[in-house]
């Protein structure tokens, strides 16, 4: 596209090329580390290592998500800046057209690609507008937040007019800033004002004529419809916050490369009335989204696959078992603990927590869904002596269940289905305890555009949301939680060799490598969770936090012929959990007596145990004196200690104990 298409000057202006020329690294990156007078040879070996490691991210994704043989000839890194990206892009592909603005910027990539690579071609921007060539592989990174908006759509069409077809195309805009507004005011004035960007400079004692690196922000509506003029049929999206600035990497594909279309299966070939979210959320009611839950379910004419769950699909099962852990650990279940499974389907997952001793309440909209559930519990049944399930209906807006009368909720891969996630968290924080945790393992921000999904709405009229933790932790603290935390895991495999393994726990290379593969894991899926009154006291139905200090006191007594051995024990709850009564069954706590003979073997674990008077907070104290069971003469040991019951003794959780020497004559 000649210039008069664009009506943008390519002249750079001559303070932006000096401070290029002087503060290469630094324009890139605005940290005071890649100050020229800061830089040292580790960090400016960091500076490209970051940009390697960027790269080979990228070119993973695309062939994962795109095209497992992707290989482009071509490749167009559109604002080059020093070669951090131009160099290992020139490893990827046969050329590289490396374009910049800066005719510094350029001498500098030149410079650093002179001794190691000889596939790019340096252009300035002129150059670049008047060649005209196409390229299979478009790269443009942390450039469009240095331009306007209105000049940077012109960029973005004139990029995707040179992508060819089938190619790639690989964008970050900035989407969001989070600056308080006394700090985006001054940005604004710096950016704007004639002159006050060279007197905040002259106070910070930096040449005036340094420009101000105010990132521009762009509308992600106004950039969509330029990918759809220009032809890209497939995306996808990686979100990402830098300080208080939201940003986003696109991946787009331009037509679909022959190849692929004739490799794909029917159902895997991405439809061409692609769904938007948003719109098939505003365009269908609560009620006719229940029915279609329902229908998904009821035209199932057998069931054993849904009660097989979560190994009824062998390549799923690991992944599944792994995200369920995930959330268990974090819930910090207990026996006697009540839990709300929401979107419960064939209700396997409450069957295990079943079987963990917690008391289930099973919610969906599909009344079908919890006739699966009942039937996988009558084929499977909890071994031993289980607290009964409880099966409701959602109406899909108010959950059947009295305030504060739950202890713990999970959603497993189900949040997502909601069109109304406000209400729904609203609704959580109602029926949740003081104290609560809700779990949630959920695909990630992007979840709606992936062919699955649109698989899915297509022809189950469902709800495949995506996840934008910012939004959801936003209407959570308006409905009342107090603090959120996200689990960083991985569930999937990084088999190494036994010397890898040796240099990843000393944190040499395989540790990028792990953290890379990690990385790449946790940009599409967000296992969380919310906590209702996070500063509450942890009860002592749970493993965490029990600890007691213990004192003693021993007194033999007669009662006629028998020996009595009067106890009086004095304890401080020294822990984070309350202790509970031990009129509450599971979880109550009771003072336990272990008996030894007087060389230390034990004799009777279980000789004696004495309830509370009730309930002990953290800090608390308490007393209680009892008499022990008669003993016949001879020498023991007797060891104090608490157990909350069915759950744990103290020590397990490495408490101490009280051991007294008894002498019976």
């Amino acid at each position: 596209m000649p210039d008069r298409k664009l009506h943008i000057s390519t002249n750079i202006p001559k303070r932006w090329d000096r401070f290029a020329a002087r503060e290469p690294y630094f324009a890139v990156l605005s940290h005071p580390r890649y100050l020229r007078h800061n830089l040292t040879p580790d960090v400016e070996a960091e500076f490209f290592v970051r940009g390697q490691e960027h790269v080979n991210h990228i070119f993973q994704v695309i062939r994962e998500r795109f095209d497992p043989d992707f290989a482009p000839r071509t490749a167009l890194e559109f604002g080059c800046g020093p070669g951090r990206m131009a160099l290992p892009i020139s490893g990827q592909v046969l050329e590289v057209t490396a374009v910049d603005v800066s005719p510094a910027m350029l001498a500098e990539a030149a410079a650093a690609a002179r001794n190691s690579r000889t596939n790019i071609v340096f252009q300035t921007l002129g150059e670049f507008l008047a060649d005209g060539r196409s390229f299979e592989f478009v790269h443009a990174y942390l450039v469009f937040q240095h331009i306007p908006p209105r000049h940077g759509l012109i960029f973005l069409r004139e990029l995707l007019e040179r992508l060819s077809e089938g190619g790639m195309g690989v964008f970050q805009f900035a989407y969001r800033r989070r600056s308080p507004r006394p700090i985006a005011l001054a940005r604004w004035l710096r950016t704007f004002v004639p002159g006050l960007n060279a007197a905040a400079n002259l106070i910070r004692g930096r040449a005036w004529t340094d420009p101000f690196l105010n990132p521009r922000v762009y509308d992600l509506g106004k950039i969509f419809p330029v990918f759809h003029e220009a032809g890209c049929t497939s995306y996808h999206a990686e979100f990402a916050r830098h300080s208080d600035l939201d940003v986003v990497l696109f991946y787009t594909q331009k037509g679909e490369p022959a190849v692929r279309a004739a490799a794909a299966a029917p159902e895997e070939k991405a439809p061409a009335d692609f769904i938007d979210i948003r719109e098939r959320i505003a365009g269908a009611s609560i009620s006719e989204l229940n029915a279609a839950a329902e229908g998904y379910y009821a035209r199932l004419t057998d069931w054993d696959h849904q009660i097989a769950k979560p190994l009824s699909n062998i390549h799923d099962s690991p992944a599944i078992l792994i995200n369920f852990a995930t959330l268990v650990q974090g819930l910090r279940l207990a026996p006697g603990l009540t839990a709300l499974d929401f979107g419960a389907g064939g209700g396997w997952l409450s069957r295990w927590m079943t079987q963990m001793g917690c008391r289930m309440v099973l919610l969906d909209v599909a009344p079908t869904a919890l006739n699966i559930a009942r039937e996988t519990y009558r084929r499977l049944p909890p071994v031993g002596d289980t607290p009964p399930p409880a099966f409701l209906t959602f109406d899909g807006r108010i959950i059947p269940l009295a305030d504060e009368s739950v202890d713990r909720i999970i959603c497993f891969d189900a949040f997502h289905h909601a069109s109304n996630p406000r209400q729904i968290l609203a609704e959580f924080a109602r029926i949740l305890k003081r104290g609560g945790i809700a779990a949630f393992a959920e695909p990630g921000p992007d979840h709606s555009k992936t062919a699955a999904s649109q698989f899915e709405m297509r022809n189950f009229a469902l709800i495949e949301n995506d996840i934008d933790m910012a939004e959801i932790w936003t209407a959570a603290r308006a409905a009342g939680f107090t603090d959120i935390k996200m689990a960083g895991f991985n569930a999937r495999p990084f088999h190494i060799t036994l010397a890898e393994y040796d240099d990843l726990l000393a944190g040499g290379e395989t540790l990028g490598r792990w953290t890379q593969h990690t990385r790449e894991f946790m940009g599409v899926v967000r296992d969380f969770f919310l906590f209702k009154d996070a500063g509450s006291f942890a009860e002592s139905r749970e493993f965490d936090g029990l600890a007691v200090a213990i004192r003693a006191e021993l007194a033999v007594k007669r009662d006629g012929p028998q020996a009595l051995v009067g106890v009086r024990v004095q304890l401080t709850n020294i822990g984070r959990a309350m202790w509970l009564p031990s009129s509450v069954g599971i979880g109550g706590v009771w003072v336990g007596c272990h008996l030894y003979d007087g060389d230390g073997r034990l004799l009777d674990f279980n000789f004696h145990t004495q309830a509370l008077p009730g309930a002990v907070p953290p800090g608390g104290q308490t007393e209680v004196s009892y008499d022990l069971p008669p003993l016949p003469p001879g020498s023991y040991q007797l060891e104090f200690d608490l157990v909350a019951a069915e759950v744990i003794w103290f020590s397990q959780a490495g408490s101490s104990t009280a051991r007294l020497p008894l002498r019976i004559d």
